[in-house]
């Protein structure tokens, strides 16, 4: 998948001296970055299978109920992955790639990557969990762990006093989390889940010392901590929306759209242009508008937001 490159205007002969500190041109930052897609490509890392081969992957928790329906429906994508897209997806690796070996020589009983099937809890879903690990705290118990390499900003809202109390880690991770945990909960005594946000940027050790994260290592990693009931009930309310969105796409329709916890209940977006959402009460001239917004992840990052305004058009 070769980047649109551009060079016409690069100067030739001596290069003159930059009038301003704007990037240059990419001449040398652009064939290297190509040869690191080609091999990302060919190393079928663009490539993201179910892990049991289902229909639905627990690493949509949370997403847009809309979006999801067209994964499941196999539309093909109007908005397709770029080297940007690709490049933060392998940062988001790195975490794991980086401590799945220590997590077995820390805990040499532990399971990694470990394939988690939710059919029985009533949707066709499955997951690749990142690593289940006996607990120090509880005897014959074990924790489900999921693990986030986050950016140093969201890792200073998630862990830090930056922005008033922390802010613990994405909805989506815990999450997906708890829906492996708790389809678990059958075969292993789970007492508590875990999400360790792993930061590409370090924070200051007085920010540090005064959010009392305890140390060298809270400057870039943080373990947040979620019981048996508060898994439960993140992934119960996961599968209830699941069984909602499939009521839709079991008869070949995307299900409205609507993303949990960014937008109220009931709320749905109205124009995906703009992400702009709108939250009404009543029908026909008695309907009216308690709450409006706009939600972000709809331009430039939903990989259907072509299609979804043209069905969006047409309704």
């Amino acid at each position: 998948m070769p980047i649109n490159r551009d060079l016409s205007d690069l100067a030739t002969g001596e290069p003159e001296a930059p009038e301003s500190e704007a990037p240059a041109k990419p001449d040398v930052l652009l064939p290297i970055m190509e040869s690191w897609l080609a091999e990302y490509i060919a190393n079928g890392e663009d490539q993201l299978d179910t892990a049991l081969g289902t229909q639905y992957r627990a690493s949509w928790a949370t997403m847009c109920s809309r979006r999801i329906s067209y994964d499941v429906l196999k539309t093909p994508e109007t908005n397709p992955n770029t080297i940007a897209d690709y490049w933060r997806f392998k940062l988001g690796t790195m975490g794991h790639e980086l401590l799945q070996k220590h997590i077995a020589l820390a805990f040499p009983e532990s399971k990694i990557e470990l394939d988690v099937d939710m059919r029985p809890l009533g949707i066709d879903m499955s997951a690749h969990l990142d690593a289940l690990v006996p607990d120090p705290l509880h005897k014959d118990a074990w924790i489900p762990i999921e693990i986030k390499t986050v950016g140093g900003y969201a890792y200073k809202l998630a862990a830090s006093t930056f922005r008033g109390p922390p802010e613990g880690p994405r909805v989506s991770a815990k999450v997906q989390g708890a829906l492996s945990g708790r389809a678990l909960m059958e075969d292993y005594r789970i007492m508590r889940m875990l999400v360790i946000d792993l930061s590409l940027e370090n924070l200051s050790p007085n920010l540090v010392r005064s959010a009392g994260l305890g140390g060298e290592l809270g400057r870039f990693g943080a373990q947040f901590q979620y019981s048996r009931d508060q898994m439960i009930e993140m992934a119960d309310e996961e599968v209830s929306r699941i069984k909602w969105i499939d009521s839709f796409v079991s008869k070949g329709k995307p299900a409205p759209r609507h993303i949990p916890y960014e937008m109220p209940r009931g709320a749905r977006i109205i124009n995906p242009k703009k992400g702009a959402w709108r939250l009404t009460e009543g029908e026909g001239i008695e309907e009216q508008i308690v709450d409006m917004g706009e939600y972000w992840g709809c331009n430039g990052y939903c990989p259907y937001q072509i299609q979804c305004v043209a069905d969006q058009e047409k309704e």
